[in-house]
C-alpha cells in the first residue's frame, strides 16, 4: 500500500486529525483530570497510590546509631501503552466524481482525518472515564485483552445502603462515613463530586439535605431546593464541589459502534481531587500518548518533536483503486493515585 501525496501529505492530515482531537478533547470533561503527556518510552511504569502520611522519625539517646526509617513500599504497576488505529476509504466511485471539482479529494482526506482524530480522543476518554470511575481499565477488542489494574482500594467503591432515589435516604451520614474513609486513606478530603443531573435533582428533592438548608421541621419542608442550595450545602459542609458529567451532550457521551454510550455511569457519584492537582502535591495521573510506528517513518516526514500523539496519512489501495485514510495512535490514562478517587453507587 504506498504513500499517496497528491492532494494531502500525512504531516498535512496529521495536523488536521490532532488540531479535531483537540477540539474534542477540550469538551471532555476527564480530559481535566487525566491531562494528556508525551510518553515516546510506550510504556508505564509507577509504584501505585504514592500520596502517603509522612513517616515520623523518632529521637534517640547520645551516642546511639541513628535507626533506619522506611521507604515507600506497595505495588508497581507497568505495562505497555496500547496501539489504536483506523480508517477510512474514498472508494474508487468517490475519487471519480471528486475528481471533477477542485481538491474535492484533498478536502474529503481533511474531512476524514478529522473525524478519525476525534474518534480515537472518543475512545481515550472513555477509557479515562472507566479509569475514573472504577480504578481500573479493561480492554477487549480487535484481539487485544488487558485489564489495569491501578491499586484502588476496595473500600474506595461502595453502594449507599438506602439509595438517593429514595427523598428518605440518609445521604448527610452516608456522605460523613464515605468522606472518613477516604481521609482515612489520603490524609485530605476530596475536592469535587462528579454526579450526573439525575444524581443532583436526587439530592435536590432529598429530606434530610433539605431540612439542613431551610431549617425547619420535617412536616413543614418544600420538596425540592434549588441546585445552588444543593452546592452551597456541599461547600458548607466539606463535600466538595459539584461537577454535572453530563450538562451538555458532547460531555456525557461517546458513539461506540454506532451505540450512544456514556464515559461515566448515571447512577454513580465518584468523589475527586479538584483537576490540576491533588493537596500536597502530586498527581491524579495523565493520559500517555506514545509515538507510532508510522511516525517514525522518514517519507512521512514528521519531525522528532510531533512523533508522540496521532498519526494521520493517505494510503494508495490497488483493486480497486482508492485512498485509505488511517489514523494511529498508542495511548492509554494512567491513573497514578487511584485512591485518590472513590466511587459510590447511589441510585
Amino acid at each position: 500500500m504506498g504513500y499517496n501525496t497528491s492532494f494531502r501529505n500525512a504531516v498535512q492530515l496529521t495536523g488536521t486529525a490532532r488540531a479535531a482531537a483537540d477540539d474534542q478533547h477540550s469538551q471532555y470533561l476527564l480530559a481535566q483530570f487525566l491531562p494528556n503527556r508525551d510518553n515516546p518510552g510506550l510504556s508505564f511504569d509507577f509504584d501505585v497510590n504514592q500520596l502517603t502520611y509522612a513517616d515520623s522519625a523518632t529521637f534517640r539517646a547520645f551516642d546511639t546509631e541513628a535507626p533506619f526509617g522506611t521507604t515507600v513500599g506497595g505495588a508497581n504497576r507497568s505495562g505497555k501503552l496500547p496501539p489504536i488505529s483506523r480508517k477510512l476509504r474514498v472508494s474508487e466511485y468517490d475519487q471519480l466524481v471528486l475528481q471533477q471539482s477542485p481538491d474535492a479529494v484533498g478536502s474529503r482526506l481533511d474531512q476524514y482525518a478529522d473525524r478519525l482524530g476525534r474518534g480515537i480522543e472518543a475512545r481515550a476518554e472513555l477509557a479515562r472515564g472507566q479509569a475514573f470511575e472504577t480504578g481500573l481499565v479493561t480492554i477487549n477488542e480487535n484481539k487485544l485483552v488487558m485489564t489495569v489494574d491501578f491499586g484502588r482500594k476496595a473500600g474506595h467503591t461502595v453502594t449507599a445502603g438506602t439509595l438517593w432515589s429514595n427523598p428518605t435516604a440518609p445521604v448527610p451520614t452516608q456522605l460523613q462515613s464515605w468522606l472518613a474513609a477516604y481521609v482515612a486513606t489520603n490524609g485530605f478530603g476530596w475536592g469535587v463530586a462528579v454526579m450526573s443531573l439525575q444524581t443532583l435533582l436526587y439530592l435536590q428533592q432529598n429530606q434530610a439535605i433539605i431540612g439542613a438548608v431551610v431549617g425547619r421541621g420535617a412536616s413543614d419542608l418544600p420538596t425540592m431546593i434549588s441546585r445552588d442550595q444543593v452546592q452551597a450545602y456541599f461547600t458548607a459542609y466539606g463535600f466538595g464541589r459539584i461537577i454535572l458529567s453530563d450538562d451538555t451532550p458532547q460531555k456525557a457521551s461517546v458513539s461506540v459502534g454506532g451505540v450512544v454510550t456514556r464515559i461515566l455511569s448515571q447512577n454513580k457519584v465518584t468523589f475527586a481531587p479538584e483537576p490540576g492537582g491533588i493537596a500536597g502535591g502530586g498527581v491524579l495521573g495523565g493520559t500517555d500518548w506514545g509515538i507510532p510506528s508510522e511516525a517514525l517513518q522518514s517519507k512521512y516526514g514528521i519531525s522528532d518533536a510531533d512523533r508522540p500523539g496521532i498519526f494521520a496519512a493517505a494510503l494508495d489501495q490497488e483493486d480497486p483503486e482508492s485512498l485509505n485514510v488511517l489514523a494511529s495512535a498508542i495511548t492509554l490514562p494512567v491513573l497514578e493515585n487511584a485512591n485518590a478517587t472513590f466511587t459510590a453507587t447511589v441510585s
